[in-house]
């Protein structure tokens, strides 16, 4: 009996302590939650008294913290897609990284900093789709929108990645057909990037911000490979831009 009303106290106990320890831990959420939200207000609160024209609701929707990426180019990745979209082709490479497969259907061309360029006389069965998918891995998804086909990465659009008809059975733009090689975390604290986008707002003067877009911006290294840095862009009177959510630096 005594046995058993110790263990009985002991499991009271032990109750007792989850249920504080929860506690504890759900007002400190609150807390943070709480702080959070007024930091963020205050960032907005500075922007707005110089002068920036951005709804409060519209940063609360948008968010950071995705990571960078780079692909490394990848000829087999390239000629597999080539195949794909071809069948049996033939490969011309002239040389500066320009790889050239031709068959009976049309030829795809490659360059560095991902550069494509095809001509496509069979049927567009779904093989584009097919041949453009092949190459993603690490997140990236291909999708096709109105006779164009644009790259996403975990979700998000990819800003200059998108491959577009150029006239007749001609289609030109930038692509991924590489290995992902590397990653880099250390995105901005949501309050200092919405200082950074008061900073690039009262750069351009006076213009009311229309919307604010969470995406990727593809860009060429200068070794031919390829980065995807994560950005917002921001669209207001006058025009698009995008700010680095790593830096809060603008990027183009």
């Amino acid at each position: 009996m005594e046995w058993s009303k110790a263990k009985s106290i002991l499991i009271i106990l032990l109750l007792a302590a989850n249920i504080y320890l929860g506690t504890n831990i759900a007002l400190q959420l609150r807390e943070s939650r709480s702080s959070q939200k007024d930091m963020l207000h205050s960032a907005w609160t500075i922007i707005t008294e110089q002068g920036a024209e951005v709804d409060e609701e519209l940063l609360a929707s948008v968010n950071c913290g995705r990571e960078a990426y780079t692909f490394t180019r990848d000829v087999e990745a390239e000629r597999r897609a080539a195949e794909l979209l071809l069948g049996g082709c033939a490969l011309e490479s002239p040389g500066g990284g320009i790889y050239k497969y031709t068959s009976d259907t049309g030829e795809m061309t490659f360059r560095s900093g991902g550069y494509t360029e095809l001509k496509y006389d069979g049927e567009d069965d779904g093989k584009l789709i097919q041949s453009l998918s092949a190459a993603c891995e690490g997140g990236l998804e291909a999708r096709e929108t109105e006779g164009s086909y644009s790259l996403y990465m975990k979700g998000l659009p990819v800003v200059g990645s998108v491959i577009s008809p150029i006239g007749g059975n001609r289609m030109s733009g930038s692509w991924i057909f590489g290995a992902l090689s590397s990653s880099e975390g250390g995105a901005m604290d949501k309050a200092y990037m919405i200082l950074a986008l008061g900073r690039a707002l009262s750069e351009r003067g006076p213009g009311e911000v229309r919307s604010i877009e969470e995406i990727y911006l593809m860009s060429p290294t200068q070794s031919g490979d390829v980065k995807l840095t994560p950005a917002w862009k921001v669209e207001r009177d006058g025009g698009a831009f995008y700010l680095s959510t790593i830096s809060g630096e603008e990027i183009s």
